[in-house]
């Protein structure tokens, strides 16, 4: 079983958290999904989204294209620094650095799946890829992506990488698995979504 932030009862803890990211350790899936993030001089934080958007206070309420601050403007420290509106069990959660959720599944044992963006990907993967190497989870982690030129970028760095190519359904044709299959190592993943009063669930992947 596979993680997903959005699915998750996570009793209010805020996705790509460190303590989501225990949270669904504790609850038994195999597989934990994580976003990641480049911040300036190539730091790596956990957020599924280009930026942050912060309320007075300077806490992260969400993601407002219009109304965001741009993770790779900000320094990896400015990032570490804040922390989510939201509190779990009375405690205040901050932002999540991608070494802290590699140590997380290290420490339970989990795999890892790990969702880049096609945004400063050469710098990405040389910062990343070092920190899979030292949790020795490069046999336990998918990197996964819905652009086939981040998982080319992947590949010249360790061809023996799993990797993930996400498609949408009706997107499925013998050129999307012929690519797939010249990658080597590479599965394909089908997603959909139904929404249905402000709910979201998974239909088939």
């Amino acid at each position: 079983y596979i993680s997903f932030s959005a699915l998750i009862d996570s009793a209010g803890a805020p996705a790509n958290s460190n303590v989501l990211f225990e949270l669904c350790c504790s609850m038994g899936y195999d597989m934990i999904k994580g976003d990641v993030r480049l911040t300036s001089a190539n730091g790596i934080v956990m957020c599924h989204d280009k930026g942050f958007t912060l309320n007075e206070n300077g806490r992260i309420i969400g993601y407002e294209p219009k109304n965001k601050t741009k993770i790779h403007d900000m320094t990896f420290q400015q990032c570490m620094s804040l922390q989510y509106e939201t509190n779990y069990n009375g405690q205040n959660v901050s932002v999540c650095d991608f070494e802290t959720f590699l140590s997380i599944c290290s420490r339970y044992n989990k795999s890892a799946l790990i969702t880049i963006r096609n945004e400063y990907i050469d710098e990405l993967v040389e910062s990343m890829m070092p920190l899979i190497y030292k949790y020795k989870m490069q046999d336990r982690c998918i990197i996964n992506s819905n652009e086939l030129n981040s998982l080319e970028t992947v590949k010249r760095f360790d061809e023996t990488i799993r990797l993930s190519w996400i498609i949408k359904n009706g997107e499925l044709t013998m050129e999307v698995v012929d690519k797939a299959s010249a990658l080597g190592n590479c599965t394909l993943t089908l997603y959909s979504f139904w929404v249905e009063n402000g709910g979201m669930e998974m239909l088939d992947s």
